[in-house]
């Protein structure tokens, strides 16, 4: 008994048959049978005639002439052939290759020697190379086996090599996307997949036939808007549709991604918007914070995983969350912010629709968090600090745990579409803003624009615009841009993993950009960490090509950064990009000098209470070189709100606070490798600035140990 069985089903492409074989013949791995399925091809194809002597010596030279051939009288499809072709195998493993495939020669080998030696894997697969005549245009599919992916999308080609006890049949009933219910059904009875780093099959582009090729694009244009939808496109989505039914999977086609993608842009740009007049009229302020939170509260009743997915898009653009206030005073100042209010509707709304019914865990790590929080606040009322609930309430964001996980478990291929849309436009429109801000405030635009401009960004608490040098270049530091830092690491990571193309380049190239643009020193070591934490992929992969990717993407964000500021219209007032850096990393600027200043302080705090901690509200004086505090107090400045994140955990919960943050870390690391470089980047950037103890942080850690617990 042969230990692989190839299975090729043919219809009216017997011709090329001849280049499959003979790349079958070359081999590596020798131990496997042939069986070729005629699926009413006219002319049928034929295997020994004259003029197909060179077919035929192919033929009869591949192992030991362990060859077959099936004809059917009629066009039966590709899941029959196929299924007739298996029904006829002998082989331990099976592989379906289409008649123009052409395998590498180790291919067979290092697919079978996977599910040799590792038995949690039912099938290996790996990117097909396509071309387009003797040229490569590029690959598709690939990458590590995910089941959330698979739902959301067909990537793993049909040419995969599967163990024979785990083969499900092909539903023949399908005229599209055989392959895609093939992976799905073998991922719904437990069996998971095997991914091999780079291409081991290549297929040829045709107009016709089992790898008819259609352009990308054509599937992702919003058709719906204009009201009308190519034939060939709308076969496509209506196949697409038979399989998201079969599966019960998250009905999501690409017009409604474009609209809801547009709904979201539309709907920042509305917020912010009316948050230009609202930060100098307290009335209008708390007019629209009320609308906002009512709205939420009906959205959340009636949908509340899309409210859930907006409430994190507040996260990914309001740094501070006070886009919006309820109650505050001429200067913006006090009040009820709009991420509190959307908070605690999205609660509301929640718990009126899903309570009854809801699936509530909180994993272990999480818990322990929970109780230090309890324990710190007691701790702090106990010893009468001040300013215990301010410093406390960004803790709250933990209740997100109980909403969060029911919604994962209702839908998770919902909850996880939702979400990643949201990540995107969210991400995106921080990019945007910040080189819009970078752009105005490098080049003499009107004073008085830019001073209201100024003001709209301190007053929402949007971030701080300040110029580098005399006159020199703008520094925009957005505290939203975390998550731009975190999606270039992301993005990097999974560069190190699988083959990707342009646009995942120039995306990590925008994301990058937008990190120079912050000119944060705790995000450009936070990023340096995580891209030196890819390196645990690139190594194990042996993906050399992420070195050179890596390196245009951040020559390209350099230049980027460079051609904003000097663009010549208006007028550019960037100076010298040398001396922007050089302002950045001279240790005594002022708030460096400041940053300094208060680590031995806070050591000190930390070592009167190190196993106890102080609780919330603990405070620390220290002298500031900021100028603003310098005017006010001669420099003396005392705070609940350090810099030093690790520290703030252990003077706030004592030894316990870092070592369970790093619980929680460590935990969903241990689950999630591929999550490694962006914990990490997360990690060392709350070593300078806060952001493990704040919503913006915590929501990230939330969201991992959520999507892994489910």
């Amino acid at each position: 008994m042969p230990k692989i069985s190839v299975i090729i089903p043919v219809f009216n492409h017997g011709d090329e048959l001849t280049a499959c074989l003979a790349s079958l013949k070359k081999q590596t791995e020798k131990d496997f049978e042939i069986i070729i399925v005629d699926d009413g091809s006219n002319p049928a194809v034929v295997l020994s005639s004259t003029k197909d002597l060179t077919r035929s010596e192919i033929l009869h030279s591949v192992q030991n002439d362990k060859i077959s051939l099936i004809r059917f009288d009629k066009n039966r499809g590709a899941p029959a052939a196929r299924n007739a072709g298996f029904a006829k195998s002998t082989g331990e493993y099976v592989i379906f290759l289409d008649a123009d495939a052409i395998l590498e020669p180790d291919a067979l080998s290092v697919m079978k020697d996977i599910l040799d030696t590792d038995n949690r894997y039912d099938f290996v697969y790996s990117p097909v190379i396509w071309m387009r005549g003797k040229t490569s245009i590029g690959t598709i599919g690939g990458g590590p086996f995910d089941v959330d992916k698979l739902k959301e999308t067909n990537y793993i080609h049909t040419s995969a090599l599967i163990r024979r006890k785990a083969f499900p049949g092909f539903d023949e009933s399908l005229k599209k996307f055989q392959d895609w219910d093939l992976f799905l059904t073998m991922a719904e009875r437990g069996s998971r997949g095997s991914a091999v780093k780079r291409p081991l099959i290549s297929l040829t582009e045709r107009k016709t036939g089992m790898s008819q090729w259609v352009p990308a694009f054509a599937y992702v244009l919003p058709w719906s808007w204009i009201g009308w939808i190519p034939k060939a496109v709308k076969k496509y989505k209506d196949a697409e549709a038979i399989i998201r039914k079969k599966h019960n999977l998250y009905q999501m086609d690409s017009s409604v991604r474009w609209n809801d993608m547009r709904t979201l842009f539309g709907l920042i740009a509305l917020i912010e918007l009316l948050s230009m007049p609202a930060a100098w009229n307290p009335e209008l302020n708390s007019a629209l914070a009320v609308i906002v939170g009512v709205l939420m509260v009906v959205f959340a009743f009636k949908n509340p995983t899309s409210a859930f997915s907006l409430l994190v898009l507040e996260f990914l653009i309001g740094s501070k969350g006070r886009l919006l206030v309820y109650g505050a005073d001429a200067a913006n100042d006090g009040g009820i912010s709009l991420r509190i209010i959307l908070f605690a509707a999205f609660l509301v709304g929640w718990f009126v629709a899903r309570i009854r019914k809801a699936k509530i865990h909180v994993s272990t790590p999480f818990l322990a968090l929970t109780a230090l929080v309890g324990y710190a606040l007691w701790r702090g009322l106990a010893l009468h600090q001040p300013f215990i609930f301010a410093d406390a309430n960004a803790w709250g964001v933990l209740l997100l745990l109980i909403p969060a996980y029911d919604l994962a478990c209702l839908d998770r291929v919902a909850f996880v579409s939702s979400l990643k849309r949201v990540a995107m436009v969210g991400i995106a429109w921080i990019i945007l803003k910040s080189i819009a801000l970078f752009f105005l405030f490098s080049h003499a635009f009107d004073a008085s624009f830019l001073e209201s401009v100024h003001r709209w960004i301190r007053r929402t608490g949007v971030g701080e615009i300040t110029i580098l040098g005399d006159g020199g270049v703008a520094r925009v530091f957005i505290q939203s841009q975390i998550y731009a830092l975190l999606g270039a690491v992301w993005l990097a990571a999974d560069a190190a993993r699988r083959t990707v193309g342009r646009q995942h380049w120039s995306a990590l190239a925008l994301c990058v950009l937008t990190v120079l643009i912050s000119f944060s020193r705790s995000f450009w070591i936070g990023l340096g960490a995580g891209f030196f934490l890819c390196l645990i992929f690139v190594l194990r992969r042996k993906t050399w090509g992420w070195f050179k990717g890596m390196l245009v993407a951040g020559i390209l964000s350099l230049l980027a950064l460079i051609g904003i500021a000097w663009f010549p219209l208006p007028w550019s007032t960037a100076g010298n990009p040398v001396d922007w850096f050089t302002a950045r990393v001279e240790t005594g600027e002022s708030a460096a000098t400041s940053r300094w200043e208060l680590l031995p302080i806070l050591v000190d705090k930390a070592m009167e209470s190190p196993i106890l901690g102080h609780g919330f509200g603990a405070t620390a004086t220290y002298q500031s070189a900021d100028p603003r505090v310098v005017a006010q107090t001669g420099g003396q400045y005392t705070t609940y709100a350090f810099e030093w994140g690790w520290i703030d955990l252990w003077i706030k919960f004592g030894i316990l606070g870092p070592i369970v943050l790093l619980w929680i870390l460590g935990s969903i690391a241990y689950r999630r490798p591929h999550l490694i470089p962006v914990l990490g980047a997360l990690a060392t950037v709350h070593m300078f600035t806060p952001y493990l103890n704040h919503p913006l942080g915590l929501l990230v850690l939330i969201l991992a140990d959520i999507l892994d617990a489910i």
